[in-house]
């Protein structure tokens, strides 16, 4: 019984006159029946690769098939679905247009990290290390013991510093920093020489935020300012010191 061919036949040249021994009259006919039934019954056992690159076409806009069945599908053109049932999806840019609206779904990057002891501020400006990442969605943003965050997408980040200063020295302010250089953003408190500063310990704690459109290897850092006199950032339970990055486009 002949089998469903796993490569190209090349049979040897038949010369005029040549009788077809009985023992082989039937294997033409064999070999017929072994491509139908692969065909019909699911049974081919090699791969079905077009001529060339990009050509030919599964059916027709007309004549499409009712169901495709694969483990694995990848594709470098556009592709045109209808109703999707997905599983687990994991999405790093998707576009979806429906009717006179579209859906844009697009994976952000956002990280939030915290230090777990309080730190010492020498007088002047210091940038704060953190050794403990609450969430990031990028392992390559932030590296534990570093004081800056690496941003792995470009696109406009809303960007949130909080601080709380053991005590208000002369004057005190955080900032955040673009390439641990460039101030981006600045909050101070200026100590009142009648005390009023160390009154209200609220006056000791510092938010700073701006949105800053950012680029792939750009890198962002809190900085406290403790002025003339030394101090020291408080690390109290999930608010100081915290610095979250949020992608907003």
């Amino acid at each position: 019984m002949a089998d469903y061919p796993g490569s190209v036949f090349s049979p040897a040249t038949i010369s005029n006159g040549a009788t077809i021994d009985a023992s082989h009259q039937n294997e033409p006919n064999d070999e017929i029946t072994a491509i139908q039934d692969a065909l019909v019954n699911g049974n081919i056992a090699h791969d079905v690769t077009p001529s060339s690159s990009a050509e030919r076409s599964l059916g027709e806009p007309t004549k499409r098939w009712s169901s495709i069945y694969v483990d694995a599908i990848q594709s470098t053109g556009n592709s045109t679905l209808g109703n999707v049932t997905v599983g687990n999806l994991t999405v790093t840019n998707l576009q979806v247009n429906g009717g006179s609206s579209g859906v844009v779904v697009t994976t952000k990057d956002h990280a939030r990290i915290s230090n777990s002891a309080d730190i010492p501020i020498s007088s002047g400006k210091s940038a704060l290390n953190f050794n403990n990442v609450r969430w990031e969605s990028n392992s390559s943003m932030f590296s534990t013991a570093s004081s800056v965050v690496t941003i792995q997408s470009s696109g406009v980040y809303l960007l949130q510093g909080q601080m709380k200063f053991a005590s208000t020295g002369s004057q005190i302010a955080a900032e955040i920093l673009l390439n641990s250089t460039t101030i981006i953003a600045r909050v101070s408190n200026v100590h009142n020489a009648s005390g009023g500063a160390n009154v209200n310990s609220t006056r000791m704690a510092l938010n700073v935020e701006t949105s800053y459109k950012l680029e792939v290897g750009n890198t962002v850092s809190l900085r406290a300012d403790a002025g003339l006199t030394t101090n020291t950032i408080r690390a109290l339970s999930n608010y100081s010191p915290e610095f979250t990055i949020t992608q907003l486009t």
